[in-house]
């Protein structure tokens, strides 16, 4: 198989650093990274050093900016910002050919029907990773937490052959992996996890094990967590009560230290992902006629320490 990660950050460093140190010295499959910017150059010259409980560094195959002419891919992970989904999707699209497998690890819900829509005749899976990892220095990702579970599936509930093959090499490459049959509310069940801590994290500037440990800031963590119950019911996700207490108990287990990685991106004076998570919710609750009094009022109070972190520089 000849395999595209695209996008070396957090999720596609983690996934493509175990992929490219199982492969990258075989045949057996073709490992490309497509990063752009100092990052990707580094990695070129120097290799990828992924730092965790274990520090390796790999080389894949290809290191590309953009894709080479006579570059056709089998499977593609899409790993990027929200932001560039549609530009990177794109780009890629006269490299695949009929049955190339396109596959979301971004952060956020309906990643897999934006792909989709833009390429109607692929197959497209969708996806979620629990992994909190970051670029932490040119050519370098370091993951700070989660256990790295990997869930995939076909939004239809449709399982084909080219799935279990898939699961198959990333298995073989050390990742935990699961095929889904309702990878929808799979994926709205890490939402549901990582998008109250996001805005949690990214406001008080705590790090998850701390914030869920204070009592009033866990209680207010909940009222968001059951304001995503109320959004994710419209988009058929099958979220529950019990999902809550699963997704506190997760919290509270995780190193206490744990970040998030919009709350790296803000503290960092970079542009984070709100729109993905805060905004995202308040402009859909608002599209479906859903109620989220408490994102409403986190999202100014946000926005307004986003816009202070990125004019400080």
């Amino acid at each position: 198989m000849n395999i595209a990660i695209v996008g070396i950050g957090g999720i596609g460093g983690y996934v493509g650093a175990y992929l490219a140190h199982t492969y990258g010295t075989t045949n057996q499959h073709s490992i490309t990274f497509i990063q752009r910017g100092i990052h990707g150059k580094t990695i070129t010259e120097h290799g990828l050093t992924f730092i965790a409980k274990q520090t390796f560094t790999v080389h894949p195959h290809k290191v590309l900016a953009n894709p080479e002419k006579g570059d056709i891919f089998d499977i593609i992970f899409f790993c990027v910002k929200s932001k560039d989904l549609e530009s990177s999707v794109l780009s890629l699209k006269e490299y695949m050919h009929s049955q190339t497998v396109c596959i979301s690890l971004l952060n956020g819900v309906c990643n897999a029907q934006r792909i989709q829509q833009l390429l109607p005749q692929q197959r497209v899976l969708d996806g979620c990773i629990y992994v909190s990892a970051s670029i932490t220095a040119p050519g370098q990702v370091t993951q700070k937490g989660g256990a790295g579970t990997i869930y995939i599936g076909d939004v239809s509930g449709v399982t084909q052959d080219i799935d279990y093959t898939i699961l198959e090499i990333l298995t073989r490459a050390s990742l935990k992996v699961q095929i889904s049959n309702d990878i929808l509310t799979e994926v709205w069940k890490k939402y549901l996890f990582i998008c109250p801590f996001a805005t949690m994290t990214s406001l008080y500037n705590m790090p998850i094990g701390i914030l869920i440990r204070k009592p009033a800031l866990c209680d207010q963590t909940k009222q968001l967590m059951h304001e995503i119950v109320s959004l994710s019911h419209v988009y058929k996700a099958q979220l529950t009560q019990t999902d809550i207490d699963a997704a506190i108990e997760l919290a509270f287990k995780i190193p206490e230290h744990t970040p998030t990685s919009m709350q790296l991106d803000v503290y960092s004076g970079k542009i984070p992902e709100i729109d993905v998570f805060t905004q995202f919710v308040v402009e859909h609750a608002a599209k479906t006629g859903i109620d989220v009094p408490v994102y409403k009022e986190l999202l100014p109070q946000l926005q307004k320490i986003i816009s202070e972190q990125i004019h400080n520089g």
